[in-house]
């Protein structure tokens, strides 16, 4: 009887063991972000019981009018891919203070006491990247690459945060395409400075073209015809904030940032 108990008791570690592992490897944060509700780059602002608090900062997939979200703990039944104190809680997400790069799903059936239909739930998917860190203005993670990209060296595990904010939506269309996208000829094409701006910029290109300038909401600023290999852009009009140039010539359409401070 004892060795059939034991025989048992194996056999459950070794299938639940089995079921945690990933099988192939993990897949990356832009492979996985579309199956979920939201996509944003937040910072928790506060920590409570069995949840946390986000400020939204920028909204990189599908939408949210409220500011801040909370996220909730899974909650149980607890298995042996997930620890309950860990894992399951939103908490293990970030600290105060942390900037971050979540994918989540909305709560749309009450699972848990503390569960708000409309909110946000803790995501567990021990095979998936649902998020991202961000320190000294770099995104940290597996961004990109497929899902054994890690034997090859080929994963894309950092990125300018800034950056990453313009090219994250139009990037993550085709995660296969990132990695092979010519950055320095884009670099090359053009540059702007100084950037923080604040009366003005000067803009440097080796293509005409037109730079449109829009807002964090993607509202239209203004458009300006660029014939010169140098171009002075005023921008004394504009309120402090982050600005969107997108430069369009007939071989490309490049996006970049730009910060104003009056």
């Amino acid at each position: 009887m004892k060795h059939v108990l034991l025989i048992s008791a194996l056999v459950l570690f070794f299938n639940n063991a089995f079921a945690c592992m990933c099988i192939g490897g993990k897949q990356s944060f832009c492979d996985t972000h579309a199956s979920f509700s939201l996509t944003a780059s937040c910072v928790v602002v506060a920590t409570f019981p069995h949840g946390i608090s986000l400020k939204v900062l920028h909204i990189l997939h599908n939408s949210e009018s409220r500011d801040p979200i909370k996220v909730w703990d899974i909650g149980g039944p607890y298995n042996s891919c997930m620890d309950s104190l860990t894992s399951a809680s939103a908490a293990h997400l970030g600290d105060v203070g942390d900037t971050l790069i979540l994918a989540l799903n909305k709560i749309d059936t009450i699972s848990n006491i503390w569960d708000v239909v409309g909110e946000y739930r803790t995501p567990f998917l021990p095979c998936n990247v649902y998020r991202l860190t961000v320190a000294n203005n770099t995104v940290l993670g597996f961004i990109s690459g497929s899902m054994d990209c890690s034997t090859t060296s080929s994963c894309l595990n950092t990125y300018n945060y800034d950056e990453f904010l313009v090219d994250f939506p139009t990037k993550s269309i085709n995660c296969e395409t990132w990695l092979s996208t010519d950055e320095p000829s884009s670099q090359k094409l053009l540059s702007y400075h100084p950037n923080p701006a604040s009366d003005n910029f000067i803009f440097s290109t080796t293509e005409s073209g037109t730079l449109t300038i829009t807002n964090q909401l993607g509202q239209f600023i203004e458009a300006v015809s660029i014939t010169d290999n140098q171009t002075q852009i005023s921008t004394r009009n504009l309120l402090s904030g982050i600005y969107f140039l997108t430069y369009q010539t007939k071989r490309n359409t490049i996006t970049r940032k730009l910060i104003v401070q009056q």
